[in-house]
């Protein structure tokens, strides 16, 4: 029996859009140089205080380097803010685990309703 393979995270096109910065006020959007830039900047940043809500991989068709982007609330300013980073294909496995940790906090916080959804199904 052969594992289900998950598609590369360039391939899933999202059904809406994100806009990037912030409706309300100019300056929340950030572009950092490189995937490394970025998470030596990112490394303190706290899951909760910087909640990623939605990424988007956007692999240019001719090139090897796409475009992340990443969208975040910071939940006790109330307002969201978004940035850009160039990454390579190869930059996957990176981008990849840095995003499950995140999901995995998404989750967690979802937790209590998963469990009473499964409860009221039995």
């Amino acid at each position: 029996m052969s594992k289900p393979t998950t598609p590369h995270l360039w391939e899933p096109e999202h059904p809406y859009y994100c806009a990037a910065g912030n409706f309300f006020k100019v300056g929340y959007h950030d572009n950092y140089p490189t995937w490394g830039d970025f998470i030596a900047t990112a490394a303190s940043w706290d899951l909760d205080m910087d909640l990623l809500f939605r990424w988007d991989w956007r692999k240019p068709d001719a090139g090897v380097i796409g475009t992340l982007s990443l969208y975040f609330i910071r939940q006790r300013k109330g307002y969201n803010y978004s940035l850009s980073v160039p990454v390579h294909p190869d930059e996957e496995p990176e981008v990849r685990a840095y995003l499950q940790v995140r999901l995995d906090h998404l989750v967690a916080m979802w937790a209590p309703l998963a469990v009473a959804t499964d409860a009221g199904a039995s």
